[in-house]
């Protein structure tokens, strides 16, 4: 009987809890799970403000994007569109959606080619835009967009109209709250 009973305390001194064992042994260990879930937590929180930030970051990319892309579509075919019977207020308008070192270049082609070119051959331009894409220069504050537009020439003594179809590279940049051209390039 003598082993029987001190196999048995040596049993219960390692299943008593009180008694250091494997089911209760270190204390500390205790103490050290609640601070590793707390820090898990926190590094869960962490990484899904991060994910939410991005996922916002790039909401507003693409919105910028759709907007500027929407935005040349429009003042592509404004600018490009004139005839000689309103020359003068068609000119104007085109102006208006030009901004930067570009209305400067603009100035000079409408005031030096197209202006007279128009009024001398009595021609009206009617441009339309097919397609617009925005390319991979995609900023929240600058798009450039690939374009392919057609303009439609009517001009005296022709009776057709003349179809041309130009891809054109455009990039617009948002001043304030607008989407202006600020660079078009034929390609």
């Amino acid at each position: 009987m003598t082993t029987e009973t001190t196999t048995e305390s040596t049993t219960e001194s390692t299943t008593d809890p009180s008694a250091g064992g494997p089911s209760g042994a270190d204390p500390g260990h205790r103490r050290t799970l609640p601070i590793v879930l707390a820090a898990l937590l926190l590094v869960s929180v962490a990484a899904v403000g991060v994910l939410a930030w991005q996922t916002i970051g790039a909401d507003r990319t693409r919105a910028s994007r759709d907007e500027a892309v929407a935005a040349a579509r429009d003042e592509v075919a404004q600018v490009l569109s004139y005839d000689s019977k309103t020359l003068d207020a068609d000119l104007a308008r085109s102006r208006a959606p030009v901004s930067g070192t570009f209305s400067a270049q603009f100035n000079d082609l409408i005031n030096q080619v197209i202006g007279p070119a128009v009024r001398q051959q009595n021609m009206a331009t009617k441009a339309q835009v097919l397609r617009a894409a925005p390319t991979q220069d995609v900023r929240p504050d600058q798009v450039t967009v690939l374009m392919f537009v057609k303009q439609t020439n009517t001009m005296t003594g022709q009776p057709q109209p003349q179809e041309t179809t130009n891809q054109l590279t455009v990039t617009v940049t948002r001043v304030g709250d607008r989407w202006l051209i600020s660079n078009l390039q034929p390609l």
